[in-house]
């Protein structure tokens, strides 16, 4: 099962349901979700900015960032989970998209989470839009 840890939040609710949500993607997608450990990590435009830019290349900050780990980070620990992913996601950018849809920044952050999630499963956008 995949296991989260998840900074830049002391929002409980959230946590919440981001696990929650990370069950949920589990049974849905099986097999295709890493095992191990992910980060989510909630950065400001300014930090997320540098990662898009160093990254992929773009200039500009975005909403979410996914990276998946293909060599784990915790070497010769057998008993610990290896860290598999991490998702990067603005505050800011989500703010901004939240008010723009006329939806809840909860909301807006939980789907954000779910595309991470989906992109660390190995989906591309065009798969995520067919489950929906």
């Amino acid at each position: 099962m995949l296991q989260v840890e998840i900074f830049g939040t002391e929002d409980t609710f959230l946590q919440r349901e981001i696990r929650r949500l990370i069950r949920h993607i589990h049974r849905l997608l099986g097999t295709k979700m890493p095992e191990g450990k992910i980060n989510i990590i909630f950065v400001n435009n300014r930090y997320i900015h540098r990662l898009n830019r160093q990254f992929l290349g773009r200039d500009r900050p975005t909403d979410v960032l996914s990276f998946r780990l293909d060599t784990p980070l915790v070497p010769g620990r057998k008993n610990a989970p290896q860290l598999v992913g991490e998702i990067y996601i603005s505050r800011e950018q989500a703010r901004l998209q939240a008010k723009q849809a006329g939806i809840r920044l909860r909301d807006e952050l939980l789907a954000l989470v779910e595309h991470g999630l989906l992109h660390l499963a190995g989906l591309s956008h065009a798969q995520m839009k067919k489950l929906n």
